[in-house]
């Protein structure tokens, strides 16, 4: 009986491929569900990018004097501090769901130096942690300027002003209103998720 059993199933089987019907099963594989992120409200616009680009007579390093975005700079080959910051960093994770829900109240300006040791050195952390707490940071418009701390753009030199920014990186937060709610200047205090806590939290309180 056994071997009638496997005669007849090999002879069914014979017939499906003689038919062309016998296919192997197609798996659709599901995409990796994406994060919704968001853009944060911002004084500038993807649009408004406007930059030259000079070297530093000091250090070499490719200035990027204006108005622009991420995406302007990472093809740049120089900048591969953007890359190497940004993997090596790691956010404490205690903090991020305080950021994540008051972030989105605020407004960010970053004004950096692209030949800045402490520019290089805060950027890819921020744009770390931006990354961590589900904010796009591919609109974000930076302001650059030179070791003469001057931009080449009307909509940047006014930000610069009414800011007063002397000192670079300086990543400044405002209200709906444009009033400024705390600035990290050069370098961080303790981190700079924990830095961020202090100025928010004070914001709050007011």
């Amino acid at each position: 009986m056994k071997y009638l059993f496997y005669c007849l199933s090999f002879i069914i089987f014979l017939s499906t491929i003689s038919t062309g019907s016998a296919q192997i099963p197609v798996v659709h594989l599901q995409p990796a569900p994406t994060v919704q992120m968001d853009t944060l409200k911002q004084p500038l616009t993807a649009s408004a990018t406007a930059y030259e680009i000079g070297k530093d007579e000091k250090t070499g390093h490719f200035v990027y004097k204006g108005t622009f975005t991420l995406q302007n700079m990472v093809t740049e080959p120089t900048f591969a501090w953007l890359d190497s910051g940004m993997f090596a960093y790691k956010p404490d994770t205690l903090t991020l769901p305080y950021l994540r829900s008051t972030i989105r109240n605020y407004n960010i300006l970053i004004f950096i130096g692209t030949w800045c040791e402490d520019s290089q050195n805060l950027l890819p952390k921020l744009y770390k942690l931006l990354s961590s707490i589900d904010i796009s940071y591919a609109d974000i418009v930076l302001i650059g300027m030179d070791r003469a701390k001057t931009t080449n753009t009307a909509a940047g030199l006014e930000l610069v002003n009414r800011y007063n920014v002397s000192l670079l990186p300086t990543i400044l937060f405002t209200d709906n209103e444009g009033a400024e709610v705390g600035r990290i200047t050069e370098t961080v205090s303790k981190s700079i998720e924990w830095d961020l806590i202090d100025i928010f939290s004070k914001a709050n309180n007011k």
